[in-house]
């Protein structure tokens, strides 16, 4: 009878170095990861500074070089595409932090 519980686990971070493509349903940017990896299936914060522009984005696809890719670890550049409901201006320097849900159910 208890309510699932769901587990957030940060997994990386990513910071943008150019900005392909932004639309009303997707953007496309590319960057560095700094901190830990990138993995899909997850979502993703975006932060400028300390104000946070954006959160909960489905991160769609990751590419490393010309090929789509699971993951990607610290150190390597690679492209992302993230699934929005409205515009997100993405610029040169903004901060995505990429983490995973669980969903756990409850016992005694």
């Amino acid at each position: 009878l208890l309510a699932p519980e769901e587990v957030v686990t940060d997994v990386g971070r990513l910071i943008v170095r150019g900005v392909f493509k932004t639309t009303k349903t997707d953007a496309i940017c590319g960057g560095e990861v700094t901190k830990g990896k990138l993995v899909i299936p997850a979502f993703a914060n975006v932060f400028r500074g300390d104000e946070q522009l954006a959160s909960g984005l489905p991160v769609v696809n990751l590419k490393h070089g010309p090929t789509d890719t699971k993951e990607v670890l610290e150190g390597e550049m690679c492209g992302m595409s993230l699934a929005t409901t409205s515009r997100v201006d993405l610029q040169e320097g903004d901060r995505i932090e990429v983490y995973t849900r669980e969903i756990r159910e409850r016992t005694l």
